[in-house]
């Protein structure tokens, strides 16, 4: 799923959604939270 946030794109697959952030896995096995308010728009991969 690809991510467009307000500073920018992010690539990466849902691990987890909570009432204000996603939790994504990227590339090398890291992890990242996006708070729901930063994201503009949304596509799947």
């Amino acid at each position: 799923m690809c991510f467009e946030t307000t500073c920018g794109a992010i690539e990466g697959t849902i691990l987890d959604v909570k009432p204000d952030h996603v939790l994504l896995q990227l590339s090398h096995n890291r992890q990242t939270c996006v708070r729901i308010a930063e994201i503009v728009w949304t596509m799947p991969l």
